[in-house]
């Protein structure tokens, strides 16, 4: 009754000096022109474990778990998700913990809470330059983020 999963993913960019201009400031590829880092080689990095556990009990309901980090330059592709957080793409850590209450062979209640604490600003955007949150220009981005949640889920 118990499934545990883990994925690792690379992501890499090569920037050139193509820029988007956003209220006056020329962003690129994991670069800003103020920064003068437009045309560098990023690697990011990231991790995502979890588990989840089929309870013996409660007409088979679940409760899993589950873990990821993304280094400072990760470059996830999760845009479109429909996870209101994108815990996929934050550069920092995410720890989810939910549970999961079948109702009938197509559909399910999910119960859980996000727990995220960001390290770089802009987790999920492509453009600009990641910055460690408390330097320059970030002290108004989220640090930490907590999202409790309830999903009712069909399944066709």
């Amino acid at each position: 009754g118990l499934d545990l999963f883990a994925h690792y993913g690379v992501s890499k960019t090569d920037g050139n000096t193509n820029v988007v201009n956003i209220n006056g400031t020329n962003y690129g590829l994991m670069g800003t022109q103020m920064m003068g880092d437009l045309d560098q080689k990023r690697t990011g990095q990231a991790f995502w474990v979890g588990g989840r556990y089929t309870l013996p009990f409660a007409n088979a309901a679940k409760l899993g778990y589950e873990y990821n980090r993304g280094s400072q330059y990760w470059m996830s592709f999760t845009n479109a998700a429909n996870d209101l957080t994108n815990k996929l793409a934050t550069r920092g850590n995410a720890h989810e913990v939910y549970y999961i209450q079948p109702l009938n062979r197509y559909a399910h209640i999910r119960a859980g809470a996000q727990f995220i604490k960001y390290d770089y600003a802009g987790s999920g955007s492509h453009l600009g330059t990641p910055m460690k949150l408390g330097d320059a220009g970030t002290e108004t981005q989220i640090k930490d983020l907590t999202n409790y949640y309830l999903l009712f889920n069909l399944l066709f």
